[in-house]
């Protein structure tokens, strides 16, 4: 959940913490491919750090020992 003084992301910031291009968040969002949620206000796109932790703990290769 998000508050007030939360500073939504860029889709450049997220690519950075994901280390993948800015085309490529965007590409995997265009096909339906996992990724972060976004916030889609007018033209733009924002991600809440939040919401992209939990995507990235969602995500993370679990290995059975």
């Amino acid at each position: 959940m998000m508050d007030e003084n939360t500073k939504l992301l860029t889709p450049r910031e997220v690519a950075a913490i994901l280390r993948c291009s800015v085309e490529a968040l965007y590409v995997r969002r265009a096909r339906g491919l996992t990724s972060p949620p976004a916030i889609k206000l007018g033209k733009k796109l924002l991600y809440d750090p939040v919401d992209v932790r939990a995507w990235i703990e969602e995500n993370r290769e679990r290995r059975e020992k």
